[in-house]
């Protein structure tokens, strides 16, 4: 298999020119049937090796090639070869994660994670429970010297490099747009800072790209090796290589006073959120927590009350609760609270339980003795004064006088009532 440019030429394209363009390969498909389905062993170095001969050049010559391809497959049954050449697009990159199978048919299964992957309960619990999480809070108290975060990170991206740099297995889920790629780099770097190797792959290569892209842009480009495409050659592979020495022999130290200004501030910023959500006496809430709440509750309430010293000290969530329940109580009486209601009772001072108790039984005996036996007696002053109405008690407060009437003045107009108090 030999990788190709193909070029249209010309003004109207009409012309097409072809060159070689990468190293040439061998057919893995082709090889894994012999071996699969005929058990015939080619050795794909071999094939290459005849085809290419000694020349390092564009020249090469397949006839040596097929001839040792006929001579190992001389026992498969009608099997020959013909000399063609084709033209077309061969993929066979799967062939790599089959040849891992066949070449790791025993270690795979030994793996705990493999063997988790694949459904093994036991693998399962036994990789979870080696499991040591991060504490996001704990990021903060990192030494700048130690953290090597190359792009901007949220708590959630800096848990998963710090997960990974603990030795740990995790899966992390990311939706399309929040910082996959971002994560992945700063993983790079980190790992890379700390002389891990790391090997990405991708389904794609567009997420290849994205990611070679962040590194490139922020100077660390030399980090990586590109093995993706038909086109690498062994050349360009070493020109990388060459290029990632010289940018490493040319680097500077880094500058620590960047790193002493950044922990300042640092604190700072850790002891304005400790300030703010430390729960503090009487009310034991934070101050974070007091603004929630007043930002809750709009524009429209407003007070004019104000509790300082040691009136505030009393507002401690047990009195708070207390209070709280006590209002709840009085809803049912606001107009009597807050003195609206337009009964005469309304103002009145109780100072104590005597008092009420006392205050209960007068209005008792008002009401089921005394005012039934004083509208009776108006009943009977009517025929002599008719000013005073017989079945109702609502004209007695504007009565400066009480008429006490004798039989014998029965009849007689309100002149000439006596007067008796």
């Amino acid at each position: 298999m030999v990788p190709l440019t193909v070029e249209n030429r010309g003004r109207e394209g009409r012309s097409v020119a072809i060159r070689r363009n990468g190293d040439i390969q061998a057919n893995l498909a082709l090889l894994h049937f012999l071996q699969d389905q005929c058990g015939v062993s080619v050795a794909a170095e071999a094939l290459i090796e005849a085809f290419q001969g000694d020349n390092e050049d564009e020249t090469f010559d397949p006839i040596p090639t097929f001839e040792l391809l006929t001579k190992q497959a001389a026992q498969i049954k009608g099997f020959s070869v013909a000399s063609k050449m084709s033209i077309s697009n061969f993929s066979f990159q799967k062939m790599a994660m089959v040849r891992d199978l066949l070449d790791l048919e025993r270690e795979l299964p030994a793996n705990d994670v493999i063997a988790a992957m694949s459904g093994d309960k036991d693998a399962r619990a036994d990789v979870l429970s080696s499991f040591s999480d991060v504490e996001p809070r704990e990021l903060d108290s990192v030494p700048a010297n130690a953290e090597h975060l190359v792009l901007d990170a949220d708590s959630s991206q800096q848990r998963v490099v710090a997960i990974v740099e603990k030795g740990q297995h995790c899966i992390v889920h990311g939706p399309p747009g929040t910082g996959n790629s971002q994560t992945i780099a700063n993983l790079i770097a980190s790992l890379a800072a700390k002389g891990k190797r790391i090997l990405f792959v991708a389904e794609r290569r567009a997420a290849l790209s994205v990611v070679l892209d962040r590194l490139e842009r922020i100077g660390l480009g030399h980090l990586s090796l590109d093995l993706h495409g038909a086109d690498l050659t062994r050349q360009k592979i070493l020109r990388k290589v060459d290029h990632s020495l010289d940018q490493l022999r040319d680097s500077v130290p880094v500058d620590t006073r960047l790193h002493t200004q950044f922990e300042e501030r640092r604190r700072q910023l850790n002891q304005h959120v400790a300030r703010m959500h430390t729960k503090r006496p009487p009310a034991d809430q934070a101050v974070f927590e007091v603004q929630a709440r007043l930002l809750g509750l709009g524009d429209s309430p407003t007070s004019k009350t104000r509790w300082r010293g040691q009136n505030l000290d009393k507002l401690t969530p047990e009195t708070v609760m207390k209070i709280r329940d006590h209002l709840i109580e009085l809803t049912g009486c606001e107009d009597l609270f807050l003195s609206t209601n337009p009964s005469p009772w309304t103002g009145a001072v109780l100072r104590d339980g005597k008092t009420a108790r006392q205050a209960t039984e007068a209005a008792s005996e008002l009401a089921t003795r005394l005012f039934p036996k004083v509208i009776n007696d108006l009943r009977g002053l009517e025929p002599a004064c008719r000013m005073l109405p017989a079945d109702s008690l609502s004209v007695l407060p504007n009565l400066s006088n009480s008429w006490n009437v004798s039989p014998a003045h029965a009849g007689s107009s309100p002149r000439q009532c006596s007067r008796q108090i």
